[in-house]
């Protein structure tokens, strides 16, 4: 088993990106702050240990997800799916999270994502208890943040 750590969330969110969304990222400490609404999506999971995930990413970079999961041009259309790329890229995510940690041959059950627009001050506001976190930017200055809470051992 594999612990998590900051470094860990941060390589497989962007390793995530590059393959299935087109999107390249650089970690960052001392992220921007987002800048308007974000969008944010949730995923339990439950294995060797029990926890919570959470993506926040700024509204236009999931209006850019959409359009790049969905093979869209980017517009009004992929506007209106930007909630629903987040929840899918964090429920992508989640699988390839418990895999890095507990290995290909161990159980989980995972959850189902709860999504949610945020503003600004919110989406940036550090996650109370969260056991580890990384922000990500992309190329255009976007930002995009993931966090792991614990909430339990099995």
């Amino acid at each position: 088993m594999t612990a998590p750590s900051n470094e860990l969330l941060a390589s497989s969110l962007g390793e995530m990106l590059e393959e299935a969304a087109f999107i390249f990222t650089e970690p960052q400490d001392q992220p921007p702050p987002f800048q308007g609404k974000a969008v944010e999506a949730r995923i339990g999971y439950q294995g060797p240990h029990t926890g919570e995930l959470r993506l926040v990413a700024d509204a236009g970079l999931a209006a850019t997800l959409a359009a790049n999961l969905l093979g869209e041009e980017e517009g009004d259309a992929t506007q209106g799916k930007a909630g629903d790329a987040i929840g899918e890229l964090l429920n992508m995510f989640v699988g390839v999270w418990v895999v890095k940690l507990f290995g290909e041959q161990s159980r989980c059950k995972l959850g189902v994502p709860k999504v949610r627009e945020l503003p600004a001050a919110e989406a940036g506001a550090p996650v109370k208890g969260a056991a580890c976190a990384a922000h990500l930017i992309e190329e255009e200055g976007r930002r995009i943040d993931v966090s792991l809470t614990l909430t339990g051992g099995s």
